[in-house]
Order: C-alpha cells, then sequence, then structure tokens
C-alpha cells in the first residue's frame, strides 16, 4: 500500500523498459500507414548488450548466453573489404554494436528476429535457421542455396560452418552476425532514403560507408521533394504512398518505408506491429513522452517502476527492467494516478481527464468508477488520508489543498500551505 504521499504532475521524461513478459490484455490498434515512429526507430540506446542479454536469457533463447551461443563481433566496414567481424561475442552484444554504429533501435532488431525466424523465443534453433536470421538476402520466390567453410556462430565452444538449403543468396550475407549487421544497415539505410537523405552515411572509427550516398534507392518515398539518388539533378515530388498487397498505403514516417521495404507486405508488418507491441508498447508512440510511476503492482509490500506509454501501461515488479503486466487504458493525454483504492494491498492506476477522475481497481482497462472532482487545472495527489488502508484522491490548486476521503468528489477537509 501507498503509505507515502504521490504527486504526479504531468512531467514527461525518456524511460526504458527491457521488455515484456505478458502480453497486453488489448492490442493497440495497427495503422498500415503508420507503422513505427521515426523517433522510436532511431533510438539506439533503448537496450544495451548486458539488456538484450538478459532478455534472451529469460527468454530460453537459443541464442541467449545461457544456451552457449555466440557469434562474430561486427566491428567495421569499409568499400574494398566489406563488413568486418572481430571474435565471438554474446548475441546481446552483436546486435548493440549493430544498432549503435547505424543508429537503429535495437528492439526493432530483436523483433525482426522474431517475426522472421521466432528466433528470440525459440528453445531450439537448427543451423539453417541461425544462418538466415533476419531473413536479410531472401527474396520471395528466390532460390536455395548451400555454403561451407563460413564462421556462422559458435555453440558450447563448437563453431558451425556449413549450412544447406538456405535462401540467404550468398556466402557473406550467411551467418548470425552476418544477417544482423546488414539487416541494420539496410533498415537504416532505407529510412534516410524515404525521407530522401541522399549523403547519410557512417563514417567513424573502423566504419566507412562513404560508397553509400552513390547508391541509389528503389524503395517507397515519404512525402515531399525528394532525392532518390544522390546525382539527381532535381528533388522529385513525391505523394507519399505506394502499393501493398494491391492497395495504397501511405508512409507516414521513414521507418514505416522502411519495414515495407524490408517485408512489403501487410501479413508480416502486422506481425511486426503486434510483437513490438507487446513486447515494448506501441511503436508509433514517442518514447520520449513515457511517464515514470511507481507502486506496489502485487501486494509484496514493495513498491516498483512503472511506465505510462502512450495510453499503455506497461508494470515491473521486482525492478529488473523486464515489464510483468501491460494493459491499455484511458486517453494518451490523460494523467495516471496511483493508490490502493480498496485496502486489498495492491496499487493500481487510476485517470484524471480534466476534472474527471477514473479508478481501476485491477489490470484490465476498465474503471471500477468514476467522479468529477475540482477544476481541470488542479494537480492531483494520493493518500490514505483517514488511515483505513484506503488511497484516496486530494487536489492541489495554487498553495490550497482539498483532501477528499471518498470517491465522491466532495471535500473532507481543506487547507492552506503557508510557506
Amino acid at each position: 500500500m501507498i503509505k507515502h504521499l504521490y504527486l504526479f504532475l504531468a512531467i514527461l521524461f525518456t524511460a526504458t523498459v527491457g521488455g515484456v513478459l505478458l502480453p497486453p490484455k488489448a492490442s493497440a490498434a495497427i495503422n498500415y500507414n503508420r507503422l513505427i515512429d521515426d523517433s522510436v526507430f532511431n533510438s539506439f540506446g533503448t537496450m544495451n548488450a548486458a539488456q538484450i542479454d538478459s532478455f534472451l536469457n529469460a527468454r530460453n533463447s537459443c541464442i541467449s548466453q545461457n544456451s552457449g551461443f555466440s557469434a562474430p563481433d561486427p566491428i567495421g566496414y569499409n568499400p574494398s573489404d566489406g563488413f568486418l567481424y572481430g571474435g565471438n561475442v554474446s548475441a546481446g552484444t552483436v546486435i548493440a554494436h549493430s544498432a549503435q554504429v547505424y543508429g537503429l533501435n535495437p528492439q526493432v532488431l530483436l523483433v525482426t528476429l522474431q517475426k522472421e525466424q521466432s528466433i528470440v523465443t525459440s528453445t531450439t534453433c537448427s543451423t539453417n535457421t541461425i544462418a538466415k536470421a533476419m531473413g536479410y538476402a531472401c527474396p520471395d520466390g528466390g532460390g536455395s542455396y548451400s555454403y561451407s567453410g563460413l564462421n556462422l556462430y559458435t555453440r558450447n565452444g563448437t563453431t558451425y560452418t556449413s549450412v544447406s538449403g538456405i535462401c540467404v543468396n550468398a556466402a557473406s550475407k550467411a551467418g548470425f552476425t552476418q544477417q544482423v549487421i546488414r539487416a541494420t544497415w539496410l533498415l537504416k539505410f532505407s529510412q534516410q532514403r524515404s525521407l530522401g537523405n541522399t549523403s547519410w552515411a557512417v563514417i567513424t572509427g573502423n566504419w566507412d560507408n562513404s560508397d553509400d550516398p552513390g547508391t541509389c534507392y528503389g524503395g517507397a518515398m515519404t512525402q515531399g521533394y525528394r532525392k532518390r539518388c544522390s546525382s539527381d539533378p532535381t528533388a522529385t515530388y513525391y505523394d507519399g504512398y505506394t502499393t501493398i498487397d494491391g492497395s495504397s498505403v501511405h508512409m507516414d514516417t521513414g521507418g514505416t518505408a522502411s519495414l515495407y521495404r524490408y517485408t512489403p507486405h501487410k501479413a508480416g508488418n502486422l506481425n511486426f506491429f503486434n510483437i513490438y507491441s507487446s513486447w515494448f508498447g506501441d511503436p508509433t508512440v514517442d518514447r520520449s513522452h513515457d511517464v515514470p510511476l511507481s507502486g506496489d503492482w502485487n501486494g509484496d509490500g514493495q513498491d516498483t517502476i512503472g511506465v505510462k506509454h502512450g495510453n499503455q501501461y506497461l508494470l515491473d515488479n521486482d525492478n529488473d527492467g523486464f515489464v510483468d503486466a501491460s494493459f491499455y487504458y484511458g486517453h494518451e493525454s490523460d494523467i495516471p494516478i496511483v493508490g490502493d483504492w480498496d485496502n486489498n494491498g495492491v496499487d493500481t492506476v487510476g485517470l484524471k481527464r480534466g476534472n474527471k477522475y477514473f479508478i481501476n481497481n485491477e489490470f484490465d482497462g476498465a474503471s471500477a468508477f468514476r467522479f468529477y472532482y475540482g477544476f481541470g487545472s488542479d494537480i492531483p495527489i494520493v493518500g490514505d488520508w483517514d488511515n483505513n488502508g484506503v488511497d484516496t484522491v486530494g487536489l492541489k490548486r495554487g498553495n490550497k489543498y482539498f483532501i477528499n476521503n471518498e470517491f465522491d468528489g466532495a471535500s473532507a477537509f481543506r487547507f492552506y500551505f503557508v510557506d
């Protein structure tokens, strides 16, 4: 139970969430014109290598450290030699290093691994599956190929070097790290080109993608005056529409255009959207506007962290960065309040919308009751004001406080706070 005062202001800051152990009870509705917000797509710092490895270990993934998995570290690129690789590292390190160098959200890579090969949640994976982990260079209607003499991955000290009957159309593209780093580049390259950024290239340290600006782009374009090639004499106006599965779809963001270039079908991108939403929250909502929460979500006497992400709530029961419960509730603009509203020892979420309050005793997005109280500009405060075990809502208006012991919008007492 919350015994101290909670004051929830509409102060927004970024909060990183490592994953979701339970899927939400309600799914965000997909907008095929907007699969992901560009700010989400570009958030390369959402998870570090250790957090990714923990995420994989929690799912007993066949590419987790717990399974003995490792693969070459992507350490550079240049136009003459192509991608360069170092010694073996964990899958989390491969994903994190790839994401960091190209400025891509590593959660996008985790979801793509799951979408393509279910590799994040599979406890056993064949060499065939791992060698084509991201589905990169596996076009629709492609052929079947066999390779040997490669460093595909290592498990428990055994390095796997041969694979047969895979869709990957070149030996240099086969293998876990080879798939991850190339897919990362393609996803970010496609986003930037769809926005008309023909000069985009990563040139830092061992990474020299100086050949990128000379590469023309053939994927979907976002709306506006754009060049497909840096050599184009003038920009062309694009309306942002492209045909997907026989219907016209608008590329609202560069990330959306990139995902359609990678998987030019609605079904595959619906799968991406649903996985991302269940693990990390709605990808169309800018995470920089997440609102932090705290409460005793499971009645163990310890307050832990939660996050309001748009109108989705993500709750962590043990402060390990993994979300244990997720649900949708109210509107994105609602102000969240937290309390033990029914004296059962568990804190749940309520909402302030203008001067209307919604109280939820479960984690299901359904209000147990609602009432009007004060003004829309009032700041809500929550506490057990009469020591009956039930938290109720009070208000701050200027330097005046209104305390309510019921859920009826009538203040039991009020006072001025004097400095």
